[in-house]
């Protein structure tokens, strides 16, 4: 009101979101994805699916069907707010779901056609990754075992001792880093895998998360307190459990890899996908973006 009590117009008009700046269109979005490298394309794909997501998110598709949709609610309150990694799994496992079925013509549809170009695009990434290698052994290991709670368990695909190149693969990886010799220092036995896809998948991915909980970090000092009453352990001996523990990274993270790979990373969630893929590249200090 003004100061002789006559209500403003602002006072009785619905408040508004708040203006969001202009943004290009799918179409032309693709259109300049097209003539950058992978890496470039990545961070301009996923900067302008986030802004999708942060405007008409979650997606989802509709109730037993695979046609994609946008949230039927607006989110003014929230349209300033980069969405969460939550929010861009749950618009991202929707697209995957409905990835190759027939979707009606509107904007819905070119919202998945902007994320169906992310995961081809993340796909040629984390290949360029994986093939360039991690320096951080850490890193790496943290970043497969986020990958494998993307795993589709129920994807078709085979154990990872059940292929003749899969075979000759780990072989060769565990003569180099796992001597079978005992008497070689610090020489391991050679991991036991099941028959049975899932229990081998989950095994590995268990070993794995050992191996990264007994590297030092945030952690030791409670693990230190925790062994306060065991003997004391000499340093070289600390050095031979290091190196034991980061050669069991590699090696379960490796085989891990080889599963998801089968299926062309099919079968893995595009969601842990692409947030494993933005984590590895700014641990490559690789963040350059597109507009």
């Amino acid at each position: 009101m003004d100061e002789n009590g006559t209500k403003k117009p602002s006072d009785t008009q619905p408040a508004t979101a708040p203006a969001f700046p202009a943004t290009p269109t799918t179409a032309e979005v693709l259109a300049k994805s097209s003539a950058l490298a992978p890496i470039t394309r990545f961070w301009h794909l996923l900067r302008h699916a986030k802004i999708l997501i942060r405007l008409h998110g979650p997606h989802t598709t509709y109730p037993d069907t695979t046609v994609f949709t946008r949230t039927p609610t607006p989110r003014p309150t929230k349209i300033a707010k980069p969405p969460s990694a939550q929010l861009l799994a749950t618009s991202l496992a929707a697209a995957q779901d409905a990835y190759g079925s027939a979707q009606p013509d509107g904007p819905a549809k070119e919202d998945l056609d902007l994320f169906t170009a992310l995961w081809k695009t993340t796909v040629q990434v984390v290949e360029q990754i994986l093939e360039e290698g991690i320096p951080d052994g850490e890193a790496f290991g943290w970043g497969v075992y986020g990958l494998s709670f993307g795993y589709i368990r129920s994807f078709p695909t085979s154990s990872p001792s059940s292929s003749s190149s899969q075979d000759s693969d780990s072989a060769d990886f565990d003569d180099e880093f796992f001597p079978r010799n005992e008497n070689k220092p610090f020489a391991i036995p050679t991991p036991t895998i099941s028959s049975n896809p899932e229990t081998a998948f989950e095994a590995l991915r268990q070993r794995l998360h050992t191996a990264l909980s007994s590297l030092p970090g945030v952690s030791t000092v409670q693990r230190e307190r925790g062994e306060k009453h065991r003997l004391p352990v000499s340093p070289a001996e600390r050095v031979g459990r290091l190196v034991r523990t980061r050669n069991e990274v590699h090696l379960c993270g490796t085989l891990l890899v080889q599963v998801l790979r089968e299926g062309e990373w099919r079968s893995v969630r595009w969601g842990h996908l692409v947030l494993v893929v933005e984590r590895w590249l700014g641990n490559l200090e690789l963040t350059r973006g597109g507009g």
